[in-house]
Formats: structure tokens, C-alpha cells, sequence
């Protein structure tokens, strides 16, 4: 098997390891769950496939997700306990972790809404959790580095065999700089000739 052959079975897979989630659920939001705020609900480490849509379809009891804009809390998942407008007329929802005592100090406006989680896959969020992508890009990036270093052209570097004509020792010189490196003697220890590229006088 050639080294660019080896080179394209990792590819392949980490290519389709890092897509797969996105083709399978593709026109949805695909996140993962990373605490125990939404337990017995959604468990950490579920893969949860969010329905991207407009607040006004949100109903009381629906698990929606929202952006925080808070650094380290981008994005939450969250029980919709309340959907109502304020005094401007303005939709907006109130909501809750199943797993915490009390419910949230906001509330989510249509700027910050995101969707409703309509499917949860218990134990598969990984597939798309940074400990798990970052080293499948690492290796995806390496392994195409190889691939397209084997695949340069080696116009220079590949050069044709020489023969002694004195013993018959067949050999590749070496390629110093770049260039090729003509021996000056038989690299046959058994021959060791000057002349080896000379043949015999008759």
C-alpha cells in the first residue's frame, strides 16, 4: 500500500466524523448539552436537535435555546415557564432550568431566541463537542499537510540508476542539495573502482 493511500483512510474519516451530524440534521441547529441545569430532561453530553423559528411560536413548557452574550454561557437551554408581552407590546419569554430551585433573573426577546429543541439524542453530543472535533481537525489538517507534501512533485529528485560496468552494481546516488551526487568510485565494497562508469577495454 503507497504512503498516499495510508494518507486518505484518515482523511475520509474525519471528514465524515465531523459532517455527519451537520448532513444528518442539516437545516436545524445541532448543539450538545454540557451541564445538568435541564436534568432528568436532558442529561449532559445529549445531542440536542433545535428547530430554528420565530418566538411567537413558542409555547409555555416547550425547552428552548437562547444566546446569553455572557463569555464562557453563549448559548442555554432553558424551559419556557411564561410567554407573554411586556407593557411595549413586545413577546417575550420567561424561563427555567428543570434541574435548578429558582427561575431565571431574564427574560428571552426575539433578538436573542434561537429555537425549540424538538429531538434529544441521550449520550451522542460528542460527536460535535470541542474535546472531540478539535483533535479530528488536528489530525484532518496533518494529514492533508503529508498528503499534498507526497503528492509535490519530486522533478530533481528522481533520478535514474546507475550501474558499474566493471562488477555490475546497481545503485541510486544520492541527492545533496538538490543536486545529484555523482560517486567517484563503485559504492561495491567488493569493487571500489574509479572506472565504474567506464567499460572494460576489449
Amino acid at each position: 500500500m503507497t504512503c498516499k493511500k495510508i494518507l486518505i483512510a484518515p482523511i475520509v474519516i474525519c471528514v465524515v466524523l465531523i459532517l455527519l451530524p451537520l448532513l444528518i440534521f442539516s437545516g436545524n441547529y445541532v448543539m450538545y448539552q454540557n451541564s445538568d441545569s435541564m436534568y432528568p430532561a436532558i442529561l449532559p453530553d445529549d445531542l440536542l436537535i433545535v428547530e430554528q423559528s420565530g418566538i411567537e411560536q413558542v409555547k409555555q413548557g416547550d425547552v428552548i435555546v437562547f444566546e446569553t452574550h455572557d463569555e464562557g454561557i453563549e448559548v442555554l437551554v432553558r424551559r419556557a415557564i411564561d410567554v407573554s408581552e411586556n407593557n411595549q407590546g413586545i413577546l417575550g419569554i420567561d424561563t427555567k432550568g428543570d434541574h435548578e430551585e429558582f427561575h431565571d433573573l431574564w427574560t428571552v426577546y426575539s433578538d436573542d431566541y434561537i429555537g425549540k429543541v424538538v429531538e434529544v439524542n441521550p449520550s451522542s453530543g460528542f460527536l460535535i463537542s470541542d474535546y472531540f472535533r478539535y483533535p479530528l481537525v488536528v489530525i484532518l489538517a496533518i494529514s492533508l499537510v503529508l498528503l499534498v507534501r507526497e503528492s509535490i512533485s519530486k522533478k530533481g529528485l528522481e533520478v535514474k540508476e546507475l550501474t558499474c560496468l566493471r562488477c555490475g552494481n546497481k545503485w541510486h546516488p544520492r541527492i545533496i542539495g538538490g543536486k545529484v551526487k555523482i560517486p567517484s568510485t563503485c559504492p561495491n565494497k567488493d569493487c571500489r573502482s574509479p572506472y565504474w562508469n567506464k567499460p572494460r577495454s576489449s
